[in-house]
C-alpha cells in the first residue's frame, strides 16, 4: 500500500544523505506491532520515541479511531505545533469510493501540509518531506541581477543574464535539459539461483508457466523472484535443494555480474513492455499491433486526446497496402551508480501490421524520418511513451510490487549556461501532433514500393544483426 512504500522509501534515506550516515527509520504499526502485542502501549512507545509523527490524511484516515488517538495525543501536548513534531500530509481529499470530500478539524486547518494527491509530482513532493525530516529550510529562488539598480539606466535594466565577453560563448543563465531517460528508483536486493539442467530459455519456458523475468549463466538460473517460494514457476526446471541468494550490490561490483544483472533487468522490463499490445522483432524494437479487428489501434494516455499509434496506409503506386507504427527501443542504462530506462521512439512499418517490411531501405527510411523531426517532436514521443510504460502514473513498478521499481517522470539536467529568452511552456510543448503517421506514410510512398522487397543478402544480414 502506499503508505508503506512511502515509509520504505524514507528508510532508504540518510539523516543528511550522506551514503555512508545513519539510515532514517520509521515507526510503522505493520512493522513494529506484532500478533499478541498491547496496541496502545506500543502506539505510545512510537509517539514517545519519534522526533517526527507525520499524519497521511485523507476522509478515512480522520474517521479511524487509533490515527485520531496519535493526532489529538500530539495536539493535546503541542495545540500550535510550536515544536513542529507533526507533518500533515495531504494523500486524498475525497474517499476512496468519491462520496466524501476531507473535513480537515481545527489543528490542521492552520498547519501548512504536504500535498501528495498528485503522483507526478511524488519525487518532489518527498523531497520537501526529506528537507523537513531533515531540518534545512526552503529552498530559495537563485538569486539574479536587479532590474531596480540605480546604477542601471531605462535601457539597461531588462536584461535579466550576464553577457559574455565573446559571442560565441552561451548565454550566463540556468537551463534545463528534459532527457530520454526514466530514473529507477529502487531494484531488488536480492538475486536467486540455482542449478539447472537446461542452456537454452525456449526449454525453460517450455517446462515452465509464465515464469518472472530470468537468465541462464554457467549452468544456473538467476532472477529477482523467490526460488524458495513454492510458488515460483522456475522450481521445475531447477535443483530446488541448490537455491542460493545473492547480494544484488555484490553483483554490481562483479565485472561479469554487473552485465548479467543489465541482461536480467532488461529481461524484466521486456516483459513488463508485452503486457501492452505490443509487437517485438528482429531489430529489438516494440511497435504496436492493429487493433483486435484488424483496424487502426488508437491509444489514449491519460490527460491527453487519443492517438493513433498504427495506421494502414495505401502505396499510391499499386494500390497495395502497409502500416505504420509507433515504435520504441528500451533498456536499462547504468549511468555512475544509478540506473535509468532509456526511451529511443521511432517508427516501423510492416507489410500486415506484423511483419516488417523488408529490404535495408525501410530500416532507413525510418531512421531518417526519426533525424528529420525537430527535437520538440522527438520530445513529445518520448513523453508519450514514458507515459505508456508508466500506465499514466508517477512511480510504477516492473516485475510486481517486489520488482523494479521506477519513475515515470523523465530526468532532467540543470545547467548553469543556456540561451537567454529561449522559453518554452513545457504542457503546451507536449501537446499531441495528430499528424506524424501520415508524414510517415507520405515518405514511405515517395521512397517507391521497388525499394521494400527483400533481397536474400538483406535476409541474411537480418539474422545477423538478430544474432548479435
Amino acid at each position: 500500500m502506499w503508505v508503506e512504500e512511502l515509509a520504505a522509501q524514507i528508510e532508504s534515506e540518510t539523516i543528511d544523505g550522506e551514503e555512508s550516515s545513519r539510515r532514517l527509520k520509521v515507526w510503522f504499526d505493520e512493522w513494529d506491532i506484532d500478533s499478541g502485542e498491547n496496541i496502545i502501549s506500543h502506539i505510545n512507545k512510537g509517539l514517545k520515541e519519534s522526533q517526527f509523527v507525520a499524519t497521511i490524511l485523507s476522509p478515512e484516515y480522520l474517521s479511524k479511531p487509533f490515527p485520531e488517538l496519535e493526532w489529538t495525543h500530539m495536539v493535546a501536548r503541542d495545540p500550535t505545533n510550536r515544536s513542529r513534531r507533526l507533518i500533515p500530509i495531504l494523500r486524498r481529499s475525497k474517499s476512496l469510493d468519491g462520496n466524501e470530500r476531507i473535513d480537515l478539524p481545527a489543528p490542521f486547518l492552520t498547519l501548512k501540509y504536504i500535498d501528495f494527491t498528485d503522483d507526478a509530482l511524488y519525487v518532489r513532493k518527498f523531497a520537501d518531506l526529506i528537507r523537513r525530516i531533515r531540518g534545512l529550510p526552503p529552498q530559495r529562488g537563485q538569486r539574479r541581477p536587479s532590474l531596480m539598480s540605480r546604477s542601471r539606466t531605462r535601457a539597461d535594466s531588462l536584461p535579466t543574464f550576464q553577457p559574455t565577453e565573446d559571442a560565441w560563448e552561451p548565454d550566463q543563465v540556468p537551463d534545463v535539459i528534459i532527457g530520454n531517460l526514466l530514473p529507477v528508483i529502487s531494484i531488488p536486493s536480492t538475486i536467486c539461483g540455482a542449478p539447472t539442467e537446461f542452456t537454452k530459455r525456449q526449454n525453460v519456458f517450455e517446462n515452465t508457466v509464465r515464469p518472472p523475468a530470468f537468465v541462464l549463466r554457467k549452468g544456473q538460473l538467476f532472477t529477482f523472484a523467490d526460488l524458495r517460494s513454492s510458488d515460483a514457476p522456475h522450481r521445475s526446471v531447477i535443483d530446488t535443494a541448490k537455491i542460493s541468494s545473492e547480494a544484488t550490490t555484490d553483483w554490481l561490483l562483479n565485472e561479469d555480474k554487473s552485465k548479467w544483472l543489465q541482461e536480467l533487468l532488461n529481461r524484466s522490463l521486456h516483459q513488463h513492455l508485452l503486457k501492452l499490445p505490443l509487437s517485438y522483432d528482429t531489430k529489438e524494437r516494440y511497435f504496436f499491433r492493429p487493433s483486435d479487428d484488424d483496424g487502426d489501434r488508437v491509444w489514449t494516455v491519460p490527460g491527453e486526446r487519443p492517438r493513433t499509434v498504427a495506421a494502414r496506409k495505401t502505396f499510391q503506386a499499386d494500390g497495395s497496402t502497409f502500416w505504420v507504427h509507433y515504435g520504441l527501443r528500451a533498456k536499462f542504462r547504468r549511468i555512475g551508480s544509478r540506473f535509468f530506462i532509456e526511451l529511443e521512439p521511432n517508427y516501423v512499418f510492416t507489410s500486415d501490421g506484423q511483419n516488417p517490411l523488408g529490404g535495408k531501405a525501410a530500416g532507413k527510411l525510418a531512421i531518417q524520418w526519426t533525424g528529420m523531426q525537430r527535437n520538440v517532436d522527438v520530445l513529445r514521443n518520448v513523453s508519450f511513451w514514458a507515459r505508456i510504460i508508466g500506465s499514466g502514473v508517477g512511480r510504477f513498478y516492473i516485475g510486481g510490487s517486489s520488482g523494479i521499481l521506477a519513475d515515470s517522470t523523465l530526468a532532467v539536467a540543470k545547467l548553469p549556461v543556456g540561451i537567454a529568452d529561449d522559453q518554452v511552456r513545457i504542457k503546451s510543448l507536449l501537446e499531441q501532433k495528430v499528424s506524424d503517421l501520415d508524414e510517415a506514410a507520405a515518405d514511405l510512398n515517395t521512397a517507391g514500393v521497388d525499394k521494400f522487397v527483400e533481397t536474400e543478402q538483406d535476409e541474411e544480414e537480418d539474422e545477423s544483426d538478430a544474432a548479435e
